[in-house]
């Protein structure tokens, strides 16, 4: 786990983990059943930032997945 980052909204408190992940092989992409996720993208992990618009945040957490690569 890289990291969590906690949002206090009016009526909760919301959570979202960070993790990397190394793969070594990926299926076939099936329909979201929630129908929330279209399409899946496989992109150059230098290209991160362009299609993962999250400032300084998405800068750092990509700093810290890449002290993890192989």
């Amino acid at each position: 786990m890289l990291g969590y980052s906690k949002t206090i909204e009016p009526r909760k408190i919301v959570y979202q983990l960070r993790h990397v992940a190394e793969l070594s092989k990926i299926k076939e992409s099936s329909p979201d059943p929630d129908g929330g996720i279209i399409r899946r993208k496989l992109i150059p992990i230098k290209d991160f930032n362009k299609y993962i618009q999250w400032g300084d945040v998405g800068k750092a957490i990509l700093k810290e997945a890449l002290k993890h690569r192989k």
